[in-house]
């Protein structure tokens, strides 16, 4: 660890970058053996073992309120405009940290599915009548098309050179 975390502060220091030693932790990325306290990485909370339960935790608590406040406000509003709504104001942070989530466990992911589910039923509708005639695929459908999107980006190099070279 020593040597990995020297050499980074000497990068660090050639490219005049200050690193926060109050920001540095050590921690072992494992699916089993993983050690080391949960941490904040560019947005979702992130734990050792990858099993991201956090992370999904966050994003159900900020996504529920939101979906019962829209909901409280149903009478005022036709099922196409809730679905705008909910498109707009909802999905953004459902679907923000999908890269971090994406590799979690179908049972992991499910809270976050079941928030779109339960609106869609609130609202009296489906879930194939909500694809057909709103466009409302389910999460784990536009999931898999996120990350297809970012493969065929990186396959015809429309991406950032460094997230090319991760995928060679």
């Amino acid at each position: 660890f020593e040597t990995i975390q020297l050499t980074i502060h000497q990068w660090g220091v050639d490219n005049r970058v200050a690193f926060d030693p109050a920001k540095e932790e050590r921690v072992i990325l494992h699916h089993r053996h993983g050690s080391g306290d949960s941490f904040r990485f560019l947005g979702p909370q992130i734990d050792c073992k990858l099993l991201m339960h956090e992370a999904v935790a966050g994003i159900v608590k900020r996504a529920r309120p939101k979906v019962r406040m829209l909901l409280r406000s149903q009478r005022f509003y036709t099922t196409p405009n809730m679905i705008i709504l909910f498109k707009t104001h909802i999905w953004g942070s459902m679907e923000s940290q999908t890269p971090a989530i994406y590799h979690a466990a179908t049972t992991t992911l499910a809270p976050i599915d079941r928030i779109q589910e339960g609106f869609v039923g609130a609202i009296g509708i489906d879930t194939l009548q909500a694809l057909m005639e709103y466009n409302m695929a389910p999460l784990c459908s536009r999931r898999d098309i996120a990350m297809l999107g970012l493969l065929y980006k990186i396959c015809h190099g429309l991406c950032h050179p460094h997230l090319r070279d991760l995928f060679p």
